[in-house]
């Protein structure tokens, strides 16, 4: 089963022809010699997605929603994009001030880490830069994920603090101090509990979302030196890119009991490892509405799953998740009436192919049709959509969370 699961994230294609990535991928950057994301194919074989010019110094790396890739480049102070169907990259916004790590916003805009000023910008995808966060209590805000809920989770390493910052800009802390000592980066289990790498500890650390408790999830043994940048995998385990000597450049990969294990890779091209993500493997509309017009369509992206039975399901919460029986993982969504509604249905005249066979590329599209309903009549209410895949009776992989908001 850990074979599927890890087959999921990985992609046999090659070069930059169309569609140069698709969900499930996992890409990291290279800072330096050269410049560069990569990404990992299911054979173990290392790929460029994007080497050299405009890339100087590539630092973070992050997906959008519509799979487009991002990348923060430090020494040209600009946040670029990579279009995910052909390859093409170009400059979202430059004048960033070192800008260290990036993540989309719920909203669609962009948070960005900044290495001037201690501060969180905010980006809009025409360009348009204003300041989200900065100043004290930040000392240097680093490492940056989203909630599904919209708040970011901002690592705050020469600060060894990690702190939430609302979409307006409020800043709370959740922790501080040892045993943090170098915090860079912060990822989502789907309880809600924060994990976030240390690059002074060489450690994950487990931050419990209730209490606040800080407690050691992954040691020093395990994980290996100087992490650089964590992902989560969507059911309970992670990706953690890694640099520095004695063990060079490479991917560890965490399990949902926390069992570190190396990515298996040929002859990798990278020298100077600094940020991972995954591709989403759900992408569709952030907004929604009911009445006349009112129709929208969700695709699903999962080549190394080609021809397994998906599920998607909506439910009107995420946190604390749904353990799965017997199994480790877990699924960010609640179990709520919603839940029960979508999982495994397809309700004509509304719901079309939320469960179905993934094609033998490992796509597939799924409709919403509200338009029967009165406009506006669900004004207001905010539902999280996540997929399932199944092999034969067994749990096959967890997708993204898309919130969706009428």
């Amino acid at each position: 089963m850990r074979t599927l699961f890890l087959a999921a994230f990985l992609l046999s294609s090659s070069g930059l022809i169309a569609q140069v990535v698709r969900g499930g991928d996992v890409l990291v950057t290279n800072a330096s010699s050269p410049a560069a994301v990569y990404r990992v194919d299911a054979a173990g074989n290392v790929l460029p997605v994007h080497s050299g010019p405009p890339l100087l110094s590539a630092t973070g790396i992050s997906v959008a929603r519509n799979r487009d890739v991002l990348v923060t480049d430090f020494s040209n102070n600009s946040l670029l994009r990579i279009d995910a169907m052909t390859g093409a990259i170009s400059t979202i916004a430059g004048g960033l001030g070192g800008p260290l790590r990036v993540v989309e916003m719920q909203d669609g805009d962009f948070a960005v880490t900044s290495n001037t000023g201690r501060s969180v910008l905010r980006v809009t995808a025409a360009g348009g830069v204003t300041t989200l966060a900065s100043g004290a209590p930040f000392n240097r805000p680093f490492g940056v994920a989203c909630e599904p809920g919209g708040d970011l989770l901002v690592a705050d390493d020469l600060g060894r603090a990690i702190h939430r910052v609302t979409p307006a800009g409020a800043i709370t802390l959740l922790a501080s101090g040892l045993p943090l000592r170098l915090p860079q980066g912060v990822a989502l289990f789907p309880n809600g509990d924060v994990a976030v790498i240390d690059g002074l500890a060489d450690a994950v650390f487990r931050i419990d979302r209730a209490t606040n408790i800080v407690t050691t999830w992954v040691p020093a043994a395990a994980l290996g030196v100087n992490p650089e940048g964590i992902v989560t995998d969507w059911s309970g385990g992670f990706f953690v890119a890694h640099s520095g000597s004695p063990g060079g450049s490479g991917v560890r990969v965490l399990d949902a009991l926390g069992a570190a294990n190396a990515l298996p890779v040929v002859s990798p091209p990278w020298s100077n490892l600094e940020d991972i993500a995954l591709v989403p493997i759900v992408s569709g509309p952030r907004t929604l509405a009911t009445g006349p017009g009112a129709q929208f369509t969700f695709s699903l992206d999962a080549p190394a799953v080609a021809g397994s039975y998906y599920s998607l399901i909506l439910s009107a919460s995420v946190f604390p998740g749904w353990q799965l029986p017997g199994d480790p993982r877990s699924l960010f969504l609640n179990v709520d009436p919603f839940f029960f509604a979508t999982i495994g249905q397809n309700a004509p005249p509304f719901l079309l192919g939320w469960s179905a066979f993934l094609s033998a590329g490992g796509t597939a599209t799924a409709s919403l049709d509200l338009s029967a309903l009165p406009a506006g009549m669900l004004s207001g209410l905010v539902l999280y959509q996540q997929g399932i895949t199944l092999n034969g009776l067994s749990f096959g992989v967890a997708t993204n969370v898309l919130r969706l908001s009428f």
